[in-house]
């Protein structure tokens, strides 16, 4: 037998196929789908394929996202699958036939991922930080990957989970991240949300964000604009000149 390799999966939809529980059901077309990159164990991944670590992210990334049952993701999982990897996966399903998607890829993370220190780990979650620029929805899109990892690897419980996530978030969000700021408020004292609650309310107040910058920024052409329409009588105490000025100012900086 040669080296297991990997698919990676993207987030294409599924063509549903007659005479197949699994492409006859609806949900199933929305299942992440796994493109064609493979994975070798053995030394340098070759020209098209990828490292168990971009397959392994990519396939929790694709958990996280796909809020579908899990026997359908199973399945996906196994069909990205090739040698070794593949009986490996096969031989567990059929022994623990009630396990799920995230179990499959932890046995595939106690065989094939590298050998890293906890404590190394763990840092690398709580030392992550958000990007300048970035959104909060991505940058908790990023923790909830790393939280992945974590109970994968078995360093966490899952019990902990939703508390990590959230005092992690605050702690590396942005200080002036408005989305962030109204969160702190909105989630003190409360118990700590799930992941699909937490991305939901955060996604929901970027859009009220952006709402309130454009009507912002709307008001403020607005006032510029009727300042400009003024006539110099109607600015007292201001000497004709001085508002010819301030008119040319004004439409410097409106354009």
């Amino acid at each position: 037998l040669g080296p297991p390799t990997f698919w990676c999966p993207g987030m294409l939809r599924m063509p549903r196929l007659a005479g197949n529980d699994y492409h006859t059901d609806q949900s199933y077309s929305a299942v992440p789908n796994f493109t064609h990159k493979t994975f070798g164990k053995m030394g340098q991944p070759s020209p098209g394929e990828e490292t168990f670590e971009a397959w392994r992210d990519a396939a929790l990334v694709a958990i996280t996202d796909w809020p579908g049952s899990g026997p359908a993701l199973c399945h996906k999982i196994q069909e990205s699958l090739r040698g070794p990897a593949l009986d490996l996966i096969k031989l567990h399903r059929e022994m623990c036939p009630q396990d799920g998607p995230e179990k499959l890829i932890e046995v595939l993370e106690d065989t094939y991922g590298p050998v890293e220190d906890e404590i190394e780990i763990l840092y690398k979650f709580q030392s992550c930080m958000q990007k300048e620029k970035e959104s909060l929805s991505e940058y908790l899109k990023r923790l909830q990957q790393m939280l992945k990892l974590l109970v994968c690897r078995r360093i966490i419980a899952t019990d902990r989970v939703d508390s990590m996530r959230l005092q992690q978030l605050f702690s590396g969000a942005l200080s002036m991240d408005p989305t962030a700021v109204m969160l702190r408020s909105f989630y003190r004292g409360k118990k700590e949300p799930t992941y699909q609650e937490l991305i939901r309310e955060i996604r929901k107040e970027e859009v009220n964000v952006l709402r309130r910058e454009k009507k912002s920024r709307s008001s403020e052409k607005t006032s510029s604009d009727s300042l400009l329409c003024e006539s110099p009588k109607e600015i007292p105490g201001v000497s004709i000149i001085k508002v010819k000025v301030i008119k040319e100012r004004l439409q410097i900086y409106s354009i």
